[in-house]
């Protein structure tokens, strides 16, 4: 998979009469995790599907490479490598796990290769969603914006309302998921969420983007041995 940049300049956005997103401006890497933090009501969920084409830009760009997806619609920008894992998770009740994930497939195989990263559906693909634990719902989001393969996964507080070991246990799939190439945006309430991991941060508040640190990753240093 080649990986694009996804570049957002100056971006406006919101619901009609409603506006929320203020000039955000910043850039998504593949093979980078940069979390999004901020309050409730500041605009995360709004700027998550303002970029997967869920909801319009009123003002600004959106870029994949070198392709302008500003108008796009989110079928084409899931095309295109944008993938998502949506707050709530948004599953079909009466679909199988098995069945979401091949709606979801493109090629042969694939499949097969996300089971490898979330073992735990694979005793799990002839349940429909209401059969499913949160945690299994969860991973069943993942594993289908994992099915596009996207090279930006845009993932909207996909801990909210899990038990802290199935929590931890999906923010810990995320680092896996960024070594493997693939651009992370993470929305968490947390400022601290993958403290020790993330590439940057970013945090909004009432719709404007206060803050960008970049994690400066430092190579190791081998110790010599004193003499």
């Amino acid at each position: 998979m080649t990986g694009l940049v996804l570049e957002i300049q100056g971006l406006y956005g919101g619901y009609p009469g409603t506006p929320i997103l203020s000039d955000i401006t910043f850039t998504l890497t593949p093979g980078h995790l940069t979390v999004l933090s901020g309050p409730n009501g500041a605009g995360k969920s709004t700027l998550i599907n303002t970029l997967a084409g869920h909801l319009p830009a009123t003002g600004g760009r959106i870029r994949l490479g070198s392709n302008d997806i500003t108008g796009k619609g989110a079928h084409l920008r899931a095309r295109l490598g944008i993938g998502l894992v949506p707050q709530g998770r948004r599953l079909f009740r009466d679909l199988t796990a098995a069945e979401h994930l091949s709606i979801a497939a493109r090629q042969p195989g694939d499949i097969a290769r996300v089971l490898e990263l979330l073992p735990g559906l694979q005793q799990r693909l002839s349940h429909r969603p209401p059969q499913l634990s949160g945690g299994e719902q969860q991973m069943l989001s993942i594993a289908r914006g994992l099915l596009t393969r996207p090279t930006i996964l845009l993932l909207d507080e996909p801990r909210e309302g899990l038990a802290a070991p199935v929590a931890a246990a999906v923010m810990a799939l995320l680092p896996q998921l960024a070594e493997e190439g693939i651009g992370i945006l993470l929305a968490d309430p947390d400022p601290n969420a993958l403290a020790h991991t993330a590439t940057n941060r970013l945090t909004l508040h009432r719709g404007l983007l206060i803050a960008d640190a970049p994690r400066v990753l430092r190579p190791k240093v081998k110790q010599k041995r004193p003499v």
